[in-house]
């Protein structure tokens, strides 16, 4: 579902990608890593910075899976959601560099690295090793919320200022930053409100707990599609093929907002 249109791992698109071109980058990266002619001979550790369900978790899981069918060897996935993945690189961060940790990052995860100041890690200590999947984020609500297009979410903002409650799947995450984007953008006052993981913040949404959400296609075209959650623009610059019916937030023509997004493996250095 970057770029692609099907909501299962069998036949995607995403994954014949990530198989030719994000599998070789992680193998590379890691066996020069671990300089042994017999690497794999244990297992491989993939740590995911977020909860299942999210894009990163899916892109993750695809290229574990054919890491695994590759190597003949083991690749465990591990889910270590919060503070907008901050927890799960300092995991990858703090592991040997042999060849048999790597985790996953997003655009958020980079950002935050050169706006918080109080992480943990070194930002030295991990070393990204090439962009395998981008996308686009989805802005969503429910069914009944009283707005049916970015215009009308602003209009709707702007007459109730911080009474919209925007969800995310952590501080700091890139759902987070495309949220303030789009609030700082649009000129708008939306309050935030972080969880653990995309799961939880689209389960907020839909128990009326929270009422916008920006989430990747792939975490949000189940909901989507069944129609418990209403899709109101795309952050990408053309309309999403898994998506074609939902418009651009540039669209609108009231936020010229466009944000891909982007997820990278990384290794310890």
């Amino acid at each position: 579902m970057f770029r692609a249109a099907k909501s299962r791992f069998g036949g995607h698109p995403l994954k014949r990608v990530l198989v030719i071109f994000g599998v070789a980058v992680c193998l590379t990266a890691v066996a020069t890593q671990a300089l042994s002619q017999t690497w794999p001979r244990q297992a491989i550790h993939f740590i995911i910075s977020f909860g299942a369900g999210g894009g990163a978790d899916i892109v993750g899981r695809i290229l574990a899976d054919a890491m695994q069918k590759r190597l003949g060897q083991s690749v465990v996935v591990e889910n270590k959601p919060g503070a907008g993945g901050i927890l799960g690189n300092e995991l990858v961060a703090s592991a040997t560099p042999d060849g048999y940790t790597l985790g996953i990052m997003t655009a958020g995860q980079i950002i935050a690295a050169v706006t918080r100041k109080d992480m943990p890690y070194n930002s030295a200590a991990l070393t990204p090793v090439g962009q395998v999947a981008s996308g686009t984020f989805l802005i969503v609500t429910r069914p009944d919320f009283p707005a049916d297009s970015v215009v009308e979410l602003v209009a709707a903002a702007k007459a109730a200022p911080g009474k919209i409650i925007l969800a995310s799947p952590g501080f700091a995450a890139t759902q987070h930053f495309a949220g303030e984007l789009f609030k700082l953008q649009a000129g708008v006052n939306l309050l935030h409100v972080p969880f653990r993981s995309s799961p939880e913040a689209i389960n907020a949404v839909l128990g009326k707990h929270a009422d916008v959400l920006f989430d990747t296609v792939p975490a949000l075209i189940g909901q989507v599609q069944a129609g418990s959650l209403k899709a109101l623009a795309v952050t990408d610059k053309n309309r999403f093929p898994a998506v074609p019916d939902v418009p651009t937030v540039t669209e609108s023509g009231v936020v010229p907002m466009v944000l891909p997004a982007c997820h990278f493996p990384l290794l310890p250095s």
